[in-house]
């Protein structure tokens, strides 16, 4: 096995330091230490995570109520091996289904497993360290990344994968001490301390998968009040189809005609053309996506921001659909009366008292109208500008000008092979990135199936380099 040579003080502590332990970063260190060991490498990985353990948003939590919104037989780590969750599924829980809508704790612990299982077996001789802090700044010298965390620790990488997934965003709605209080709530929080159970009335702001996450948990915690969904156009995400179907020969046909189509107005009245000749739309989506990197990429920027403005509230529902058991209990709350959505955008909130006051201007008013609510719930989902992300790390680099942000302020900027371009527009060797901080440039970028391949591509680059 070749190892890479290090005296004291000759070279970097790790050959790799990825940042961020969600499933763009778990997903990059197991590709990896797999490809390390295909090609007989020994090298050094670190992966780090500001909080206590590896998950990220979306997998971090515990509730059995938090679905995966797609079918099990369709989520995998591995870009080589797409039974390998169905496999650790028949291993440690044989009564679970491949078209089952699992728990996302359950896809959590398959990936802690692969990933230390492959630590441990798959190659031996490739230590990964797994270490919680916040990388708030990484800097170039010679030939290694120096990266410091928020504590105060400095340690050096030769190679380094920028896997931050889904940032939050800098809400001007509330002041930062009105966001310490326990009124006002991220999807993810915790529902003992936000005593539901003696709540009467919840707005939630958005409608999309996080508000349906947080309905669900809301109705265990014993929550009997009503609920106000909060959005611009108050949508609500699509039932997957039941029983699921592949795309058939019409709808692959029809998605090719959409995959040379350079105009995005012209891109929907075509996908309408195509559900009017018969096609299934769900089976029409699930064809193109394979050429929606191509697709977003031919469009220009103009057209890009008309997607955006236009038909990205209409796409996003379709696109990321809702298990239809989850659906089902949204629709009974709303023929109860306990469940309301409101068409109207959040001009601005504060504390009043043991209540939340929201300002709204609805869409078709020019008048602001307030509402009191007992609990808020912020579900607005991914980011928007990438320069509102509170990210420390990414404010730090875009200052030191070793990230430029893309044309549409939705991610970085990067190279076809993921490297991340400087604000002189240069690839920074062994500096990628991959997830959601290259939406603005491929749009289909943040789900399981994408990011794993495109951590296996880096992957791949990387042991190139070294074997």
């Amino acid at each position: 096995m070749q190892e890479q040579n290090r005296g004291p003080g000759a070279g970097p502590e790790y050959d790799v330091a990825i940042i961020g332990g969600g499933f763009s970063g778990i997903c990059s260190a197991y590709h990896v230490l797999t490809a390390a060991a295909e090609a007989d490498v020994r090298l050094r990985c670190i992966l780090i995570e500001q909080s206590k353990a590896i998950g990220g948003i979306a997998y971090g939590t515990d509730s059995a109520r938090h679905l995966l919104n797609v079918r099990a037989e369709h989520m995998s780590l591995s870009e080589t091996k797409h039974d390998s969750f169905l496999l650790w599924l028949k291993k440690n829980s044989p009564e679970l289904g491949a078209g089952m809508f699992l728990p996302r704790k359950i896809f959590r612990q398959y990936m802690e497993d692969l990933l230390m299982e492959t630590a441990r077996t798959m190659s031996p001789g490739t230590p990964l360290t797994v270490k919680e802090g916040e990388v708030t700044d990484v800097g170039q010298s010679a030939a290694m990344y120096q990266l410091q965390t928020a504590d105060g620790e400095s340690f050096s990488a030769a190679r380094v994968i920028l896997a931050l997934g889904n940032l939050a965003s800098e809400s001007a709605l509330f002041s930062p001490e009105e966001k310490s209080k326990k009124l006002l709530l991220n999807p993810w929080a915790s529902y003992a301390e936000a005593d539901l159970s003696r709540q009467k009335k919840i707005a939630i702001i958005g409608t999309g998968l996080s508000a349906l996450d947080v309905i669900l948990e809301a109705e265990a915690s014993g929550f009997r009040g009503t609920y106000v969904l909060i959005s611009r156009h108050g949508l609500l995400p699509r039932p997957h189809c039941e029983p699921p179907a592949q795309p058939s020969a019409l709808a692959k046909e029809w998605a090719g005609i959409l995959a040379g189509e350079k105009n995005a107005l012209s891109s929907l009245r075509v996908f309408r053309k195509a559900v009017r000749a018969g096609v299934v739309w769900h089976e029409l989506i699930d064809a193109l996506r394979p050429s929606l990197q191509s697709l977003w990429r031919g469009f220009d920027t103009t057209e890009k921001r008309k997607f955006l403005r236009q038909i990205r509230p209409y796409w996003d529902v379709h696109r990321h659909r809702a298990p239809q058991e989850s659906l089902a209990v949204v629709s009974a709350l709303s023929d109860e009366g306990r469940l309301n959505v409101k068409c109207a955008r959040v001009v601005k909130g504060a504390l009043n008292g043991e209540s939340v006051e929201l300002t709204l201007s609805e869409n078709s008013s020019e008048t602001h109208n307030r509402a009191s609510f007992d609990r808020v719930f912020d579900c607005r989902g991914l980011f928007t500008d990438i320069r509102r992300a509170s990210s420390p790390l990414l404010k730090n680099l875009a200052a030191g000008g070793m990230v430029s942000y893309d044309d549409l302020s939705m991610g970085i900027k990067a190279d076809p092979k993921g490297l991340i371009l400087n604000q002189k527009g240069s690839a920074q060797p062994n500096f990628y990135t991959l997830g959601s901080l290259r939406r603005g440039e491929l749009w289909e970028t943040t789900a399981a199936r994408e990011i794993r391949t495109q951590a296996y591509a880096i992957a791949q680059e990387m042991i190139k380099e070294l074997a």
